[in-house]
């Protein structure tokens, strides 16, 4: 179970989308304390100036899809890591 009172790593970013690079920095995070916060902007629609759309998926896909690869390397929501908002 995820314990906030333990140490923690916290990684804040788009995740616009959640990549190997992602998540090979995951993995040395939570090697460090066994647990990881992962924290989504919330971007969707915003955008680097006209004709840009490099932010085109919600919280809501950004956050399936984070949970979906991390599932596929043997990590567990709410025990290995949480992610928030």
């Amino acid at each position: 179970m995820f314990d906030p009172k333990k140490p923690t790593v916290l990684l804040l970013g788009r995740w616009q989308p959640w990549h190997d690079g992602h998540l090979a920095l995951f993995q040395r995070a939570i090697a460090k304390t066994g647990q990881v916060i992962i924290q989504v902007r919330d971007v969707k629609d915003s955008s680097g100036g006209e004709g840009q759309d490099d932010n085109p998926f919600s919280f809501e896909e950004i956050s399936n899809d984070i949970e979906n690869k991390l599932l596929s390397e043997g990590y567990s929501l709410n025990k290995d890591y949480i992610v928030q908002l």
